[in-house]
């Protein structure tokens, strides 16, 4: 959790308050990193539904090691630990992410019109059932 608190106080200027940690706590399931010689590398964020339901939240690899499998290990490490399904919205344009999704079972099951900014784009929804 560290490295997910680290990074939005950084984006908040130093302005994380503990309730927005709590809230964070409440939001936030579990984190999964993956380390290379003791570095980072990655890490994944995700949800836990009452109803059973899992979300990716955020999965992001560090530029210098990407195309390494560090982002299927991330999540085949989830996927050890976690029941069905388990749902993720990714850019509608990000073609890579895509065909990695689908590489992995990952089915599209919905879109959010304009889900994203900073460009505005639809996100696809996919899922995971095995």
């Amino acid at each position: 959790m560290a490295v997910i608190d680290k990074q939005l106080d950084k984006q908040l200027n130093g302005q994380m308050d503990e309730q927005m940690e709590k809230q964070l706590d409440k939001l936030i399931d579990k984190e999964i990193d993956k380390e290379i010689d003791e570095q980072i590398t990655g890490f994944l964020t995700y949800a836990a539904a009452e109803n059973g339901d899992q979300e990716v939240l955020n999965l992001a690899v560090d530029p210098d090691h990407r195309r390494q499998g560090v982002a299927e290990a991330l999540l085949r490490a989830l996927l050890q630990q976690i029941s069905d399904p388990l749902f993720l919205e990714v850019r509608a344009g990000n073609s890579p992410a895509l065909s990695f999704y689908h590489k992995l079972g990952f089915a599209k099951t919905g879109q959010r019109r304009s889900y994203y900014r900073n460009p505005t784009e639809d996100a696809i929804i996919m899922i995971l059932s095995r």
